[in-house]
């Protein structure tokens, strides 16, 4: 008498994680410089979405990375390989995959929020 369960029964981490929060996972990104800024705020609005289905930073980046694609994985296989202290912050990953694949111009046409308006005191 077999008791092991099919395979097919146990969930993977993959499909614990696509299922968070009955949310779908953002799409894959491979790279392209058009969407990352798009990408980069998907993972931003997901994560946050999902923050109590992620236990630490390094889990939420994890997660991130299963989502990437061509040369952006060719990117990040070397920083996790290296256990790269990068992969241990979200603000800190998410700012250096735009950088890389955005460039200066990425970062730049980020909202940075509300100026303050400062007047000279006369």
């Amino acid at each position: 008498h077999d008791l092991r369960l099919p395979l097919t029964l146990i969930p993977t981490p993959e499909s614990r994680m696509s299922t968070l929060a009955g949310l779908a996972p953002p799409p894959l990104y491979d790279g392209d410089s058009k969407s990352c800024r798009g990408c980069v705020t998907q993972c931003r609005l997901l994560l946050r979405l999902q923050a109590a289905h992620l236990p630490d930073e390094e889990t939420a980046v994890a997660y991130i990375i299963t989502r990437l694609t061509g040369r952006a994985l060719d990117w990040v296989t070397p920083l996790v390989e290296r256990r790269d202290p990068i992969c241990l912050s979200v603000p800190a990953f998410l700012d250096r995959l735009q950088l890389v694949f955005q460039g200066e111009t990425g970062r730049r046409d980020q909202d940075p929020g509300p100026r303050l308006q400062t007047t000279p005191i006369s």
